[in-house]
């Protein structure tokens, strides 16, 4: 039996990693980087590594505590739907989570590699909102998932526009910390603020 906190914390698993994934897209312009200076290059870079180790959490470390096959109730039943919406088959999700897995283990966790190969995000993105959506519809009688976005088509949508307007802000972005509030750092309670419109 999954219990409330694990479903809760593989929903929130989805908003971060939909949240990054976002911000990373948002900084391309095509093919090429919307800010060139090295702060931007590496803000980029490291929402692509995050989105990727939060993405192989939920669904590339199938023994993983987060990952749907542990998480569901019909993992094989989500898997059937999954693979018919993205319009792909066992075979091309496994290879597409081994390519995700390579870029994490060889160039994130240990740079292997010196020469990173980025993962094509549409597929991590479209799996992300699915489970996200299928955890709400199918896993959540109780109401576990209150607080948390109703979807996450609209969650990254927004998340994108947000990142957009930052990349392309042309004053340094605001890096002070505010000390009227306590510093107690992420509960695993709430998402992002531009995760709750």
């Amino acid at each position: 039996m999954v219990t409330r906190k694990r479903l809760r914390w593989t929903a929130i698993l989805c908003c971060h990693a939909i949240a990054n994934l976002a911000a990373y897209r948002a900084g391309w312009s095509g093919k090429k980087l919307r800010r060139e200076e090295d702060f931007w290059r590496r803000v980029n870079s490291n929402f692509m590594d995050i989105a990727v180790l939060e993405w192989c959490k939920l669904f590339a470390d199938r023994r993983g505590f987060h990952c749907y096959t542990n998480v569901l109730t019909d993992p094989k039943g989500f898997e059937t739907d999954l693979f018919a919406h993205l319009g792909v088959t066992t075979g091309d999700f496994d290879a597409y989570c081994a390519g995700i897995r390579t870029y994490r283990d060889k160039f994130v966790a240990h740079l292997d590699d010196s020469q990173a190969k980025y993962p094509q995000l549409d597929i991590a993105i479209e799996s992300t909102k699915f489970l996200f959506r299928y955890l709400r519809t199918q896993e959540d009688p109780d109401n576990y998932l209150e607080g948390l976005p109703r979807n996450l088509v609209s969650a990254y949508r927004l998340a994108l526009n947000d990142a957009k307007a930052s990349y392309l802000e042309k004053k340094p972005p605001n890096l002070s910390v505010k000390r009227d509030r306590p510093t107690a750092g992420f509960t695993g309670c709430r998402p992002a603020p531009y995760l709750q419109r």
